[in-house]
């Protein structure tokens, strides 16, 4: 893949982009290196930036000390054939103790963080929803609007394979949620939804050898858990404050594409950057 600098489209966001070589090479991994797809996958990432400027404008992982270490999303230690699991349980957010907006802007700095490793941008993500515990003051939270931006910035906001996601032990409230959460999801992703109501049937799909036992796995929570892997995002605190830090002067990045001389499609970049 070639990164020269040649003008066709000039793609231009009001922050400091990234658009450095490793940056771009994760969409195009994602999409199999297919390149006009990889193209529009980072057009729908910056748009969906664009569109939550406000709410994610200088994050620092700092930040979110509680709902990084006992919050609801866990990145587990093992994978599952290749692929980075995260899982949601919905018992451990108290919302008078975590605001939904610490959760989502966690889950965006985790996301962020597994899919800057090759294997996960090869082998995609696994999603498991654990909703036992989901209550009515929960609930109030999860708004077609919140809904909307969680979903959208999952399915579009982020350059990773969703490969499977998994919902387990759903209360009769999950089901409004449920119905209006398909309505902001692509066809292929609602294909990739699966509905359990045993663990027996979740371990069909997922060994239960890397899973905790809440799940009934073999594993206790912190045996489960990827803790190196929060570490190494504690360590990259000013990067994250930088690379979503709307507050500096507007920097422009170009994203441009080209045909070769043989008839393959090109991406190539001009980028004012912000590098790991």
């Amino acid at each position: 893949m070639m990164f020269d600098q040649i003008s066709e489209y000039d793609f231009q966001f009001p922050v400091t982009a990234r658009l450095d070589e490793p940056f771009l090479s994760k969409f195009l991994r994602t999409k199999n290196y297919v390149v006009d797809e990889a193209f529009k996958s980072i057009r729908r990432y910056y748009a969906n930036v664009k569109r939550n400027l406000s709410f994610i404008n200088g994050i620092r992982p700092s930040d979110f000390t509680l709902a990084m270490n006992e919050g609801p999303l866990v990145i587990l230690k093992q994978r599952s054939k290749g692929r980075r699991v995260g899982t949601i349980h919905a018992s451990k957010w108290i919302p008078k103790e975590m605001s939904l907006r610490d959760i989502q802007l966690s889950a965006i700095i985790l996301y962020e963080t597994v899919i800057e490793e090759q294997q996960t941008q090869e082998k995609g993500v696994v999603v498991i929803f654990d909703l036992k515990g989901l209550s009515f003051e929960q609930a109030r939270f999860l708004t077609p609007r919140e809904l909307k931006r969680i979903l959208l910035t999952g399915q579009d906001g982020v350059p990773a394979k969703i490969s499977e996601v998994h919902i387990i032990n759903q209360p009769p409230l999950y089901w409004a949620v449920h119905k209006i959460s398909l309505s902001f999801l692509k066809e292929k992703i609602r294909q990739r939804i699966h509905l359990h109501y045993s663990n027996e049937s979740l371990h069909k799909h997922i060994d239960p050898a890397i899973l905790p036992s809440t799940l009934g796995g073999v594993l206790s929570e912190k045996e489960s858990r990827d803790e190196e892997l929060l570490q190494q995002i504690f360590s990259k605190n000013m990067y994250y404050e930088r690379f979503w830090n709307a507050g500096k002067a507007p920097k422009h990045g170009k994203l441009r594409r080209k045909r070769s001389s043989n008839g393959d499609l090109l991406m190539v970049s001009h980028p004012n950057s912000v590098t790991t």
